[in-house]
């Protein structure tokens, strides 16, 4: 049987390293009450947080989870078979974990699930090892999943630039009424932002999980999906900030935008059996769309092939190129970008 940690304190983990200070190095949320002011149980919440690795920055999303103060967190960490000082990080905190594993495994995807097995929540979030939880943030996720017992909670998130340490972006999350709401806007433009997104654990299970088939876009699909076959799916959202997330030249949203639209495209067409007349129509307009910003994207990183790569365009997309979104594509890009 897993561990449910009660809540930790500073003075319970170990010391920060040497010239670390404030949350959560120096800094704690403070325990919370064994009971909810109603005098029930804190709802479990079971966080997965999976790393290959990413060492010099997996203590910082460790001690964000354990310092939250929470008295039932289920906490547990697949790590990919690192070969970085991630293991000996782990080691240091495993005795306030629920479970933690160090073994080969077929990506990020992949070790997500893995952790899913062990999960006995009634709440499920990852935090990957490049993202952290700000104080309290599971106290507020909790009250408000007992208050309203949604499917699904989103709160706030700031992007951190990891060189100059500024607020990049900051994420105020508007409800997606309808799976078009993702598809057209995508997160972003919602303002969703995964590790303040937080998932009734038998949702998760009742869809099967996330599809290990995919490597960029698995979150945005699993949402999408579940708008999808689940029209009644009851979503809260809220402004307060529960998480940071890092902006940097490894993370895979920086490295593989083009390999993320692709993943996309391929989840949007799975479930476009399950669409209606209207729905379809709306998914062909977009997936044009992304075929016309990829065209342009190819041409305009590729400038000494520009005109070949047009001329071939041409020739195997014409009804594309000569269409009002590749020449939307073509403006965006170039007085936008």
């Amino acid at each position: 049987m897993p561990l449910v940690n009660t809540a930790s304190t500073l003075k319970d983990l170990p010391a920060p390293p040497e010239g670390k200070t404030g949350w959560p190095w120096t800094e704690g949320s403070e325990p919370l009450p064994e009971k909810m002011p109603d005098g029930s149980e804190w709802p479990r919440i079971s966080i997965v947080t999976p790393n290959y690795n990413y060492g010099h920055f997996l203590e910082e999303t460790i001690r964000s989870v354990l310092l939250q103060g929470y008295p039932n967190l289920e906490y547990i960490i697949i790590d990919g078979g690192s070969t970085d000082n991630s293991v000996e990080i782990i080691k240091k905190y495993e005795h306030w974990l629920s479970y933690w594993v160090s073994e080969k495994d077929k990506g990020q995807t992949d070790a997500i699930n893995t952790g899913l097995k062990y999960c006995s929540g009634k709440l499920f979030n990852w935090i990957n090892s490049d993202d952290q939880l700000q104080p309290q943030a599971l106290c507020k996720i909790a009250q408000l999943w007992a208050e309203h017992q949604p499917d699904i909670v989103i709160g706030g998130s700031i992007g951190i630039d990891l060189l100059s340490g500024r607020k990049i972006h900051e994420l105020i999350p508007i409800k997606p009424k309808k799976a078009l709401d993702l598809m057209k806007y995508g997160q972003f433009d919602l303002q969703i932002s995964q590790p303040s997104t937080f998932l009734r654990l038998t949702l998760v299970q009742d869809m099967g999980y996330l599809n290990d088939s995919l490597h960029y876009a698995f979150d945005w699909a699993f949402y999408f999906k579940v708008l999808v076959l689940c029209r009644e799916v009851n979503i809260i959202t809220f402004s307060d900030i529960v998480s940071t997330f890092l902006i940097h030249s490894d993370a895979k949203t920086s490295q593989s935008i083009i390999l993320f639209v692709e993943e996309g495209k391929t989840v949007i067409q799975d479930l476009y059996p399950h669409l209606n007349p209207w729905e379809k129509l709306q998914v062909i307009l977009h997936i044009m769309h992304i075929e016309s910003y990829q065209i342009v994207e190819q041409i305009l990183t590729n400038h000494d092939r520009s005109l070949s790569l047009l001329m071939k365009i041409l020739l195997i997309h014409p009804q594309l190129c000569l269409s009002r979104f590749f020449w939307g594509a073509v403006k965006r890009e170039i007085f936008y970008s």
